[in-house]
Parts: structure tokens; sequence; C-alpha cells
């Protein structure tokens, strides 16, 4: 499990490298610690490049996530 959040981490550390202004050791911080959660308003979000916009109420989608922490049996 622990294999499978490092490629997980590592994915979204270079997509955010890439794509927003985050400095790496914020990076760091808010994808290698479990314990670590990070509020960005929507306004810094813009800033940070994180976002690209707002959304006016909620869009249909193709795909929907869900991520729980419900254990199954």
């Amino acid at each position: 499990m622990r294999k499978d959040a490092e490629i997980g981490n590592n994915f979204f550390r270079g997509v955010y490298q890439q794509c927003s202004n985050l400095k790496n050791e914020e990076l760091q911080k808010i994808l290698f610690s479990e314990d670590f959660r990070k509020y960005i308003p929507t306004n810094k979000a813009q800033e940070l490049k994180v976002a690209t916009g707002v959304a006016d109420g909620i869009t249909l989608s193709d795909i929907s996530y869900y991520i729980t922490n419900k254990i199954k049996d």
C-alpha cells in the first residue's frame, strides 16, 4: 500500500509542479504527510494555478469519483 501511495504522490507532484505555482516544499508537505491538509480559498487557488475558474453550480460530468475511508468486508 505504501508503494501505491508513493506512486500516486509522485504523479500528483509532477502534475502540480508543471501546472501550479506551489513551491516544492509546500507540495512535499501536502502530498507526503498523512495529517497535513491545506484549505485553499477560491481566489488563492486561482492565483496558485491549482484552479482555472469557478463553477456556477454543479455541472454534469461523464465520470464521478467518490473517495471514502470505508473498509469493505
